[in-house]
Parts: structure tokens; sequence; C-alpha cells
């Protein structure tokens, strides 16, 4: 009993060749993005699905998709032809460092990084304290940045710099990769501190800091089938608040993906282009809707 003797019983139309095939998977039209080229694929070692168009998908959801049946039959339909549905979902570590160290010349911040964070509004003892930022000097290659760390489930990942001197061409500079114990993209800055199953996801760090505890940044509208998923398996209901119009586009994929893996999805509009310019009164009752 397989994947592929489940969907052939069902007359679902597969593929084990042509030019969206790999070895190693069962192909089959997508039901998520209508999608008739056999994109969505069954990974047969692996048990998950991934649509090459639209992303990856919860295998249970896919199964109901595909068949026309409720969860529960979904799953077992799944126990019944020996197949594991998709289970917990895991960030995919692609960088080998065990341990991911601050880069050189990071210090508690001082009187320059306190400036920069004062004409954004921000509070350096609030910023300190709730996200564990440093600071860099005149050396390095992270030289006059605010250093960010990034933690999952408490443990140092990897980090981002934050140039305050408005001179260099890069803003952000990443934690380089062979230095990260996860890839920065593949996780969820601020998850850490998500209740109750809820969150605000924006753009940026800074957006972040803003709202508070119950955001998390994606690190960009441009979104990983990681992030994805961290997202889907730690969240149930999700408001979704990017920058500026210019970016609803890219909320409504992220909402339509992670409504196929289950989650409540709500786009939200705020009072300013980058949710970082909101007052704190704003910002609280941005943050109203998790509580």
């Amino acid at each position: 009993m397989s994947i592929e003797k489940l969907l052939q019983d069902y007359n679902i139309p597969t593929s084990t060749g042509g030019k969206n095939w790999q070895q190693g998977w069962i192909q089959t039209n997508c039901c998520f993005c209508s999608d008739s080229g056999f994109h969505l694929g069954f990974n047969i070692k692996g048990n998950y699905c991934n649509c090459w168009k639209c992303g990856s998908h919860q295998i249970e959801n896919a199964i109901m998709q595909l068949l026309g049946v409720k969860w529960y039959e979904a799953k077992e339909l799944l126990k019944q032809y020996s197949w594991v549905g998709s289970g917990s979902i895991s960030v995919k570590k692609i960088a080998q460092a065990i341990e991911c160290a601050w880069p050189v010349d990071s210090h508690i911040i001082q009187q320059r990084h306190k400036q920069y964070l004062f004409k954004r509004n921000f509070s350096h003892y609030k910023i300190v304290s709730d996200w564990g930022i440093m600071g860099t000097g005149p050396i390095g290659p992270y030289k006059f940045r605010i250093i960010i760390p990034i933690y999952l489930d408490g443990k140092l990942v990897s980090y981002q710099g934050r140039d305050i001197t408005g001179k260099s061409d890069l803003r952000y500079k990443a934690c380089p990769t062979e230095k990260e114990v996860i890839h920065h993209k593949h996780i969820v800055y601020g998850i850490d501190h998500v209740k109750n199953r809820k969150a605000v996801i924006v753009e940026g760090v800074f957006d972040v800091w803003r709202l508070g505890y119950g955001a998390v940044s994606t690190f960009g509208t441009e979104v990983t089938n990681e992030q994805i998923l961290l997202l889907a398996n730690r969240l149930d209901r999700a408001y979704i608040a990017f920058d500026d119009t210019e970016a609803e586009s890219k909320a409504e994929l992220l909402g339509n993906r992670l409504i196929a893996l289950g989650v409540d999805v709500e786009l939200i509009t705020i009072d300013a282009d980058d949710p970082a310019e909101l007052s704190d009164i704003q910002a609280g009752r941005v943050m109203k809707l998790i509580r």
C-alpha cells in the first residue's frame, strides 16, 4: 500500500515521469493553485508534499482537497494505506555551526546606538531589556551597527547588524551562513514570545519592536517555505500587516499558504506606512487583536 495506490484508487491522475518529476516523488495536479501540470509532489520517504509553484502543504490538507473528504477521513485513509501524515513540522537546518558567536567588537550599546534608537522613537532601555541587542564600534565587518540576536526556542541561532550611520550600502547585514546555527530566513524573529498561538506578522525587526511581544518578523516580504511551515506549526491565527500597498500581493500569498496549512488568517491595515512608525498607543491597539 502506498500514497500512489491511494490516489489511484480515488481516480486521481498521477505521474512518475516528465519534466516536473524527480526520483522518489509521486506527482499530481495541485489542488491549491489549480495547476494542471503535475506540480504537486508527494515525497515517498519524507512523508511531506510540495507544489513546485505554490510551495509546501500539509499532507492531510492535500488529501482532503484532492479526495473531497474531511480532515479525520484524510488521516484515517493515510493510516489505511500505510502512509504517515505530516505530523510535526520541523525547520530545515542548512548551516553547520554548532554555536552562533557574536561578531567581533560586540558590546553593550553605547551613546551612538542610544541616539539612533531615540531618533526612531524607541526606548533603548526597553529594547535592550526585551530583545537583548548589542552594539559595535569602529572595528570589524559589522562596525557601527546594532547587533540584533535571533533566537529559536531560547537558543541564539543567528543575528543581524543594523547600520546606524546611514552611510553603509547595506542597512542590514546578516550573520554569515557558515556561522548560523539555522539560516535566518528559515526562522521567524520573535516566535519565542508568541502566546495563545496567535501573532501579528510583519516585515522587519523594528516593526516587531514597536508592536512588542506577539509580533513576528519574516525579514522582508519574500517568505520561505521553512518560515511558512514554522508559522503554521506555531500559530492557529495570524494577522498579516506588511508595510505598504506594494506588499499587498505578498501578504495575500503568505495568507493563502498559511490558510492551506490550517491557520486562520486576516490581512490588516495600520495607521502608518510602516508599523515601526506607529505611536505606542497605536501599536497597543493593533496588539489587542491577539489578546
